[in-house]
């Protein structure tokens, strides 16, 4: 079973499939991403966590049925648009570097593009679809292996956020979630 959360909002999350997910191991200061703690040791993680300025999500699930990242950050967009700043794109690499490891090197990735409120229902469908495509052409590029993206998907604005308004900065994301991929 995969184990990851990390990085972005491109937000990573550690599923055995797309619909059954897995919480992941809590950070330690060797293991900063939880790849490789050990599981039954949560607790002992909430100060770092707490220093790196991580989300602890454990008890919620997203619209789609799936739990969120114990760990979080997001890659911002600026409204109504899809392109990837400077400093994401660095943090694009970064993630690749992490999926390239021995842990995850034979994860299948799924990005959905997400949307605030801001302007009309279709028009928040389309521009989360072209933050995904945005995402998955720099990811794939950093990864060295596109075809490990499997699908690509916009939400528009189906999907927010709980803990911010409709129309905050942290709305527009992409969300991209890991698996194994000799699961269905």
């Amino acid at each position: 079973m995969i184990r990851l959360f990390a990085l972005l909002s491109v937000v990573v999350l550690a599923l055995p499939t797309w619909g059954e997910g897995h919480l992941g191991c809590a950070p330690t200061l060797a293991d900063p991403l939880g790849l490789l703690g050990d599981c039954a040791r949560p607790a002992a993680a909430a100060p770092v966590a707490q220093a790196r300025g991580i989300v602890d999500r454990r008890a919620n699930i997203d619209a789609e049925g799936f739990p969120f990242a114990i760990r979080e950050d997001h890659i911002f967009f600026l409204s109504g648009g899809a392109r990837v700043s400077e400093a994401e794109q660095q943090r694009i690499t970064q993630l690749a570097n992490v999926l390239k490891t021995s842990v995850l090197r034979n994860a299948c990735l799924r990005l959905v593009g997400h949307g605030d409120t801001s302007g009309p229902a279709e028009a928040n469908q389309t521009v989360s679809l072209s933050r995904a495509r945005a995402v998955e052409t720099l990811l794939g590029e950093a990864l060295g292996a596109p075809e490990r993206i499997v699908e690509v998907v916009g939400a528009g604005e189906t999907a927010p956020l709980a803990e911010f308004e409709p129309t905050a900065p942290e709305q527009r994301r992409v969300a991209i979630y890991a698996r194994s991929c000799s699961a269905p």
